[in-house]
């Protein structure tokens, strides 16, 4: 199956591909892509059963690679948002979206996903900083006193 090439792509797509690889053009590793980990992760909150979101994965990744570009991410949330819907999981069905917006999946909240990346980064790859500022302050509190300086003996 080729890249999404049809349809007009939501803008919630590009924020969760940006959220997701952090900057919108590295991915975990660097490359811009979506490991099948953080994917599967991040679109359970889709409430989509796990075999559904295999299914989905596997028409997005048929090389078996084990990660996603751009265009096959977006294609994963069109689909994931047609089987939300109630239509088949084909993406043929796709095509039918000429200069129409791609339906866009109920996924949890940005919050509930944002923490959801905290821990998986936390989690795997530990060489990325996952805490907030308030984190990191509780998980180390440095008091400095200040001395009024002695002048002479």
């Amino acid at each position: 199956m080729s890249e999404l090439k049809c349809g007009t792509i939501p803008p919630v797509y590009r924020d969760l591909y940006e959220l997701l690889t952090r900057s919108g053009s590295v991915g975990e590793d660097g490359s811009g892509k979506i490991s099948k980990a953080l994917w599967l992760v991040c679109l359970k909150t889709s409430g989509v059963s796990a075999g559904t979101l295999e299914e989905v994965w596997e028409l997005c990744d048929p090389i078996h690679s084990g990660s996603v570009v751009r265009g096959m991410f977006y294609k994963s949330l069109a689909l994931i948002g047609l089987v939300q819907s109630g239509k088949p999981l084909e993406g043929k069905v796709l095509d039918s979206f000429q200069g129409i917006p791609l339906p866009t999946p109920t996924l949890g909240s940005a919050d509930e996903i944002k923490a959801i990346l905290v821990r998986f980064y936390r989690d795997n790859a530990p060489r990325v900083v996952s805490y907030t500022y308030e984190q990191l302050r509780d998980l180390d509190d440095v008091t400095v006193l200040l001395m009024p300086e002695k002048i002479g003996i």
